[in-house]
């Protein structure tokens, strides 16, 4: 059995002292793979000829707020800690849209920095932060979807009347992508999802891969955020199937019979009183009708239906491999009475 090669870290500090005690840290009986640098622009050239699982990335480098959009482009799917001296850290709203994974504040304990470093990789949580709609901003979490599956990919550069994002091998790109191909782009703005229509105009290799995309005429409103989210992270199993008839009270036969029909078993990224992202083994088509039990507790079942109005696949942090996972984006429909309440109760705790 081939083994695969630990999980790589990029350092960019500009001090050179703490960059060595890093990557020795770090590299200390083989637990990762680390490159330092010390400046903003070796940290670029670093990614453009390297795949890095985790970014550490020290906010007083030069130039950061126009150097570190594009080292996210580079590496769309690592994990990005950010370091910092101020002990009430705070973001740029316009570097929100880079998925922050985590604040980290100097001084750090190395065992502390391992472990932050680790929990990045085993399970990313984005700081969430609202950030302004830009459909060419540099560094730009965009959706392209085809007939053959949808490319979650960054914005690499941006011109006049198109911009460049990340192609394969960095993201995963649908078979059919082909220069001239019409898609669907998604994006997410602080108060709903936006979509448009676009083309492809033709693939690019500088500085990595990717594909020229037209910039569009028209951007449509999709989904309003009519709630408050929440990031947590919860059991939920759902399955395709229409509405069900759902009493006030669920028994515990009801509970058993759903468990019965084989479902999709996922856990939750965030979560609203109108719907959730979720992560899943298995892929569910958008537009498809699922019914869903939400696990709290054991003791107090959510159950629901709604729509999948949203789903892409991703490689999962650490080594690469073949296995893909799945972002779905669950609509709720129908709550019964109790269930909502329960609902409210996990999003709204009291003190």
């Amino acid at each position: 059995m081939t083994q695969q090669p630990a999980p790589s870290v990029l350092i960019a500090d500009a001090d050179p002292y703490i960059c060595r005690i890093f990557e020795a840290k770090l590299t200390k009986e083989n637990p990762f793979r680390a490159m330092s640098v010390t400046s903003g622009q070796d940290a670029l050239l670093a990614a453009s000829q390297n795949v890095f699982n985790v970014i550490l990335w020290d906010m007083r480098l030069r130039d950061t707020p126009r150097l570190l959009p594009r080292l996210r482009a580079l590496c769309p799917e690592a994990a990005l800690l950010l370091m910092t001296t101020d002990d009430r850290p705070t973001l740029d709203s316009d570097l929100a849209r880079l998925d922050v994974s985590d604040l980290l504040v100097k001084p750090l304990n190395l065992d502390t920095l391992v472990d932050r470093v680790r929990a990045a990789l085993d399970a990313p949580a984005p700081i969430s932060l609202s950030s302004p709609m830009d459909v060419a901003r540099v560094g730009q979490r965009l959706d392209l979807s085809s007939a053959q599956g949808t490319c979650v990919t960054r914005v690499l550069e941006t011109r006049h009347d198109s911009f460049i994002v990340v192609g394969a091998p960095r993201v995963q790109v649908p078979g059919d992508f082909r220069p001239g191909l019409r898609l669907r782009v998604q994006i997410a703005g602080e108060d709903a999802m936006y979509s448009f229509t676009t083309r492809l105009v033709r693939a690019t290799d500088y500085p990595i891969e990717g594909w020229e995309v037209q910039k569009p005429i028209t951007i449509r409103r999709e989904q309003r955020r009519r709630f408050p989210r929440r990031q947590l992270s919860l059991a939920i199993s759902i399955e395709p199937g229409g509405d069900f008839e759902m009493a006030d009270v669920l028994t515990e036969s009801a509970v058993v019979s759903m468990r019965d029909l084989a479902p999709v078993d996922g856990q939750t990224e965030d979560l609203a009183i109108g719907g959730c992202a979720l992560v899943s083994d298995v892929p569910i088509s958008t537009g498809t009708a699922v019914r869903f039990v939400l696990t709290p507790t054991p003791e107090i079942p959510i159950t629901g239906s709604g729509t999948i109005v949203r789903a892409s696949p991703f490689s999962l942090p650490g080594p690469p491999s073949a296995d893909v996972v799945y972002r779905l984006a669950l609509q709720f429909h129908t709550l019964p009475p109790i269930s909502r309440r329960h609902l409210r109760e996990v999003l709204e705790p009291t003190s």
